[in-house]
């Protein structure tokens, strides 16, 4: 009301438009053409219309009432929302807690069969070298030579070949981290012997002399092989990054490993000197060339299939991998990303394979303080695989179709079955 009043004083703003002024309060009249007469029951005889400006209480009530309903909808909806979310929040809650507990139950499960395991294979690996040592014996007595099987490790540098002959050797000698890298092939000679409890290693000597004993008749210590191997690398390579395919035999008797040689390989690069890098390739390409030879080779999990370097090298000399065992190491990095059921199964499959050939993905210990312990050193490389299951398992990936190809103890079973098989055939005409 105050509002209108307050209008009807004010004088009226200019009309550019050359209209009559209107005051609030006056309705004009219109022209005498348009009066029509009117009814008894016309506008004049009713009660008159409220004006948008004269609201009554009735209509007050009304808008009250309609702001009330529509502020008790907004509330609603809100609890509604609330109540929602809470109940979304609670089933997501009991979804992780019953996905942690199968997860535990799964992991409990496979730590009861890596127990197990141990004592099969403990027993089986002991009838499988003594197996290897009478055939090997048989075939010098009947003067009968065959090609022992060998493996040859190769991958780019820092794809932890090194890491990966210690852990087939069952006991940790910290080349690894003395940041020099394989600059000559080193050639492990693995003998199982029973009666070794602790690891006995020689060294051939450098230039032997007819008719003598070629290896060393000191043992060298598991801590001093690492500066051994560097002081053995420098008299023949020199310092630096040359490189030299004259080997170091390394003769190592222990209990726990298999009867097999080991050939630890300079890595591939991508950089540096060309000359160094050629020299690398034609060396590598010259050990694994002998068709007894297996190879195993190695990649780091972080490296995208499409950008690997070491397979199209292997290809060359064998195109169809049939010889070749393929591993991704590093496989924690990896395993951190596969988040979902579709990207963990498509990247354990591989790409670009030949029909039923699959990597193995490992990771294995980064502490260097194990030594000739090896129990520990076992145990940290179960924990290492059990870490990886977990989280693969929390991708929910296809276990029933991935999980033979994951750890490093199933790795080096299916080498040992190759190992196997490689001596039933060299040995099957002495038989």
């Amino acid at each position: 009301k105050m509002m209108y009043e307050d209008k009807a004083t004010r004088p009226s703003p200019p009309n550019t438009f050359g209209l009559p002024h209107y005051s609030a309060r006056t309705t004009p009249s219109p022209p005498s053409h348009m009066h029509t007469p009117r009814d008894s029951g016309d506008l004049a005889s009713r009660p008159p219309a409220s004006s948008p400006g004269h609201a009554t209480p009735a209509d007050d009530r009304i808008i009250v009432d309609r702001a009330s309903q529509e502020a008790e909808k907004i509330i609603d909806s809100g609890k509604k929302d609330r109540e929602e979310k809470k109940r979304k929040r609670e089933q997501e809650d009991q979804l992780r807690e019953q996905l942690a507990r199968t997860m535990t139950a799964k992991v409990d499960t496979e730590k009861k069969r890596l127990r197990e395991g141990d004592v099969v294979s403990s027993t089986s690996n002991r009838e499988l070298y003594r197996l290897f040592n009478d055939l090997q014996g048989m075939s010098r007595d009947l003067d009968i030579s065959f090609e022992t099987p060998e493996i040859v490790v190769v991958g780019m540098q820092s794809d932890g070949k090194s890491s990966f002959i210690e852990a087939l050797l069952g006991f940790q000698f910290n080349i690894v981290e003395s940041n020099i890298g394989t600059r000559r092939p080193l050639i492990l000679q693995m003998i199982n012997n029973p009666n070794k409890e602790e690891p006995s290693c020689r060294f051939r000597k450098e230039n032997p002399k007819p008719g003598e004993d070629p290896f060393e008749t000191r043992e060298t210590h598991v801590d001093d092989l690492c500066s051994e191997i560097l002081s053995r690398t420098n008299e023949v390579a020199g310092r630096g990054d040359q490189v030299s395919p004259r080997p170091i035999i390394l003769q190592v008797e222990y209990c726990h490993c298999s009867n097999l040689n080991v050939y630890d390989t300079p890595g591939y690069r991508l950089g540096g000197d060309d000359h160094i890098r050629e020299e690398i390739m034609a060396m590598v390409k010259q050990l694994i060339e002998p068709q007894h030879r297996i190879i195993v080779c190695l990649e780091q999990s972080t490296v995208e299939w499409s950008n690997t370097t070491s397979r199209p090298l292997v290809r060359q000399v064998d195109p169809h991998f049939n010889r070749t065992v393929l591993v991704n190491t590093k496989f924690d990095n990896r395993a951190k990303e596969l988040r979902t059921p579709e990207a963990a199964n498509k990247y354990l499959q591989g790409e670009a394979l030949p029909p039923g050939k699959r990597p193995f993905f490992i990771s294995l210990p980064l502490r260097r303080t194990y030594g000739s312990d090896s129990v520990r050193f076992k145990d940290a490389i179960k924990e290492c695989y059990l870490n990886d299951y977990r989280q693969l398992l929390e991708s929910s990936f296809d276990e029933g179709k991935y999980l033979p190809q994951l750890g490093f103890l199933r790795t080096q079973a299916f080498l040992e079955q190759l190992l196997r098989e490689r001596y039933e055939q060299a040995l099957l005409p002495t038989l």
